[in-house]
């Protein structure tokens, strides 16, 4: 919940002060959005989520492994 909560922050105030006064097009806009507030979601669970990082590489190993097992 605080990774979400850093990220929506993260994201507001970059668009609020950092893209206030620039005329990139939209598209240029929500990918460099988009791209932060992965960077910032990340960079947080890195940081205080040990745990969830844990058993999500579990979870992805459950499915590649599974994905290997079917080829």
């Amino acid at each position: 919940m605080a990774a979400t909560a850093l990220m929506a922050v993260m994201v507001l105030l970059l668009r609020e002060f950092a893209l206030a006064q620039r005329s990139d097009p939209p598209l240029v806009r929500l990918l460099f959005l988009s791209a932060s507030g992965a960077i910032v979601y990340g960079a947080a669970l890195f940081a205080i989520g040990g745990p969830v990082i844990t058993e999500g590489t579990e979870v992805l190993g459950w499915i590649l492994r599974r994905r290997n097992a079917d080829s």
